[in-house]
C-alpha cells in the first residue's frame, strides 16, 4: 500500500514550457503526491514576463490631502523562482485631491516579499518602494506637489493562486499603511496642511489586480504563475511508466464519434510536467459506410495540476502538443477531413485517487479545429477554422504503473 506524503521539490526546469503538475512519488514502485513549503514565486517555464493592469479607482493611494487614482499597469521579469516579485508600475488617467495630475514612477519599482501561507492558495506579503538613489514616485496635482521615495517593510499585500485561470495566474490585493512621502508645494487651495514629511499613507484597493505570466518572445503564449513551489511529478527510481485505457467521445459540428483510448506516459526524472501519449481506435463508421479514423500524427496531451478538488480528487488542465506543422487528423470518409491542431489552456481533466490506481477523467470543452475536406456526404458546415470541439471520457482511463500500486495522495 502506498503512503501518501506531502512535500516541496525543487523546480527541476525540464521539458520546457512544462507547467505545474501533480507530484507523483513512487515509494517501493508506487506513485504519490507531494507538495512544497517555500512560498516563492513561480512559473511553469523561465524566464516569464508578468503583466497586470488595475483600472482608474480600483487601486488608490491616500494622504492627508486626499486620494490619488491612476490606471495602473504592472510589468515584471522572473528568471528563476523566487520570494521577492519586483513590479514597475505605469501611470496614466491620474486623478489626485479632486484635481487632474500626473503621477511618474522615475523607475521606482514595487517589491513584493512573499512571506506566509494564510490557507490554501492565498499568501501574505510584505511591501517594499524601491528607487534609485536620488528618485522618488512624483505626484503633481494643480499647486500641489509630492514625492513617495524608497522605503521597506511595509505591509501587507494579499496573494492569491488563481487557479480557475487556465493557466493559473495570481491576484494581488495591497492593504499598505503607514507609507511615508513628501509635500514638496503646498500652493493656493491645495488642501495639504504645510510641505514637509508625512507618515499616513496608504495603498489599497477594492478589487485585487491579476497578474499572468506570457513568454517573453511571444507574449500571446500564456505561462502559469503561481504563489508556493508547484506540485511536480518525481519517482523514487526512473523510469516510471503509466498506462491505462478508456473511451472517448470527440465532438465536432458533424456529431459525436466514440473511440477506444489508450494512453502511455514514461516519467525519466522528476518534472513538472506530464505528457500523455494517445492512441485511438474503433471508433465506428461515418454515414453507415466508412470507418472513422482519429491519427495523432505524433501529438501528444500534456496536463498540469490546477489544484484540489477533494480529498484523492485533482483537476488539471489540458494542452494538445505537436511538432511544426503538425495536427491531429479525423477522417470520416475521403471527402470528409478535419484536422486538431496544437492549442492550450484548455480544461478540465480530473484525477481521482483509486486503490492502487489512478483513474484518468476528460472534460475538455472549446477545442478548435479545421475542416479541410467537405465533400460528398459529409455533414460539415463547410471547410475552414472551428471552435467548439469538445473531448469527454465516454469510460474513463485507469492509470496504473506496470501493475503496481498507484496512489494521489
Amino acid at each position: 500500500m502506498v503512503e501518501g506524503t506531502l512535500k516541496r521539490q525543487p523546480s527541476p526546469g525540464l521539458l520546457g514550457l512544462a507547467w505545474t503538475a501533480i507530484t507523483l512519488l513512487v515509494v517501493g514502485g508506487a506513485l504519490a503526491l507531494s507538495a512544497a513549503d517555500a512560498a516563492a514565486f513561480t512559473s511553469s517555464s523561465y524566464p516569464v514576463t508578468v503583466d497586470g493592469a488595475a483600472t482608474k479607482g480600483s487601486e488608490k493611494i491616500t494622504t492627508e490631502a486626499g486620494s490619488i487614482e491612476c490606471t495602473t499597469s504592472y510589468h515584471a521579469e522572473l528568471k528563476s523562482s523566487s520570494t521577492t516579485l519586483a513590479l514597475v508600475p505605469s501611470y496614466s488617467e491620474c486623478a489626485a485631491f479632486g484635481l487632474a495630475a500626473t503621477v511618474s514612477g522615475t523607475g521606482c519599482s514595487y517589491l513584493l516579499h512573499s512571506t506566509e501561507e494564510v490557507s490554501e492558495d492565498k499568501h501574505k506579503a510584505t511591501f517594499d518602494i524601491s528607487c534609485e538613489a536620488g528618485k522618488a514616485i512624483l505626484v503633481t496635482a494643480g499647486p500641489c506637489k509630492m514625492e513617495i521615495a524608497g522605503q521597506a517593510g511595509l505591509a501587507s499585500i494579499q496573494l492569491l493562486n488563481d487557479t480557475a485561470s487556465i493557466p493559473p495566474d495570481i491576484t494581488f490585493k495591497p492593504e499598505v499603511s503607514s507609507i511615508s512621502y513628501k509635500v514638496t508645494q503646498d500652493g493656493f487651495l491645495c488642501p495639504f496642511n504645510g510641505t514637509g514629511s508625512k507618515s499616513d499613507g496608504s495603498y489599497t484597493a477594492s478589487a485585487g489586480t491579476k497578474l499572468t505570466g506570457q513568454s517573453p518572445s511571444n507574449p500571446e503564449a500564456k505561462i502559469r504563475i503561481n504563489v508556493g513551489e508547484p506540485l511536480q511529478f518525481t519517482a523514487s527510481s526512473y523510469p516510471a511508466a503509466l498506462s491505462g485505457e478508456g473511451r472517448e467521445g470527440i465532438a465536432t459540428e458533424t456529431g459525436l464519434i466514440v473511440c477506444t483510448a489508450s494512453y502511455q506516459t514514461e516519467l525519466p526524472a522528476a518534472n513538472m510536467s506530464v505528457s500523455m501519449t494517445p492512441t485511438y481506435g474503433n471508433c465506428g463508421t461515418y454515414a453507415g459506410t466508412w470507418s472513422i479514423s482519429l491519427n495523432t500524427n505524433g501529438c501528444t496531451y500534456r496536463i498540469y495540476s490546477l489544484g484540489k478538488l477533494s480529498e484523492g480528487k485533482y483537476k488539471a488542465a489540458f494542452d494538445i502538443v505537436c511538432g511544426v506543422g503538425k495536427a491531429m487528423k479525423i477522417t470520416y470518409s475521403p471527402f470528409c477531413i478535419a484536422e486538431i491542431p496544437p492549442q492550450s489552456g484548455l480544461g478540465i481533466v480530473e484525477l481521482i485517487n483509486k486503490s492502487g490506481s489512478i483513474e484518468y477523467r476528460l472534460e475538455v470543452t472549446g477545442i478548435s479545429y479545421q475542416v479541410t475536406e467537405d465533400g460528398f456526404l459529409c455533414f460539415f458546415n463547410g471547410t475552414g477554422p472551428k471552435t467548439g470541439g469538445s473531448f469527454e471520457s465516454v469510460e474513463n482511463a485507469v492509470l496504473t504503473d506496470a501493475g503496481v500500486a498507484v496512489d494521489i495522495g
